[in-house]
């Protein structure tokens, strides 16, 4: 059965939110919605367009199909919360609502985030490589500095994390960065 077939059976269960990390659960909720087909077209999913007086047959069977949708998303966001939360969006009925609700309630203000996006970006300016600590060690505390930026509304390029990794590793791994800077293009190197 295909996957893009509005009959397949949902075979997983949407992103969990706890109360905490609304941020990387919106994310992980909106490509759930996404992958089922439920997000696009300016948010219709959200909230379906009214029929016109006298709806033809297509009208009535497309309004149909936006209401389903509608209720599965709503659905779905009732599915992806833990029983603490739930009963805020108990009497809601629309998915757009509960989204909302979710946000207000659980989204970083924008003014902290920028302060914590420009902490982090501190953070990472000032992180050394310690002597004793491998290469694989130093790229993961910048990655996650770097994860941490991105999920606060932060833009960091994977390139600045490439360099960052060059200008300051140790002595010792001074040859190996030489041979990487000499074969590799550093506008296509990723951490990962």
């Amino acid at each position: 059965m295909s996957t893009s077939d509005p009959k397949t059976i949902l075979l997983f269960n949407p992103p969990l939110f706890t109360g905490e990390n609304y941020n990387i659960w919106a994310i992980k909720m909106k490509t759930f919605l996404k992958r089922q087909w439920y997000l696009g077209l300016n948010r219709e999913w959200f909230n379906p367009p009214r029929l016109p007086n006298n709806p033809t047959v297509a009208q009535l069977k497309s309004h149909s199909e936006y209401v389903e949708k509608a209720y599965k998303a709503l659905s779905y966001m009732h599915s992806g919360l833990v029983d603490s939360i739930f009963p805020r969006l108990m009497s809601v009925e629309t998915a757009q609502m509960a989204w909302k609700i979710l946000k207000d309630k659980f989204k970083v203000v924008t003014r902290v985030k920028g302060n914590n996006v420009v902490s982090l970006k501190r953070q990472f300016e000032m992180l050394k490589m310690a002597k004793d600590e491998t290469v694989h060690q130093y790229s993961t505390k910048l990655t996650n500095l770097v994860n941490e930026i991105r999920t606060n509304g932060g833009d960091f390029p994977d390139k600045r994390i490439v360099e960052k990794i060059m200008v300051s590793v140790v002595d010792k791994f001074e040859s190996k960065i030489s041979t990487i800077k000499e074969t590799c293009d550093w506008d296509t190197l990723i951490v990962s």
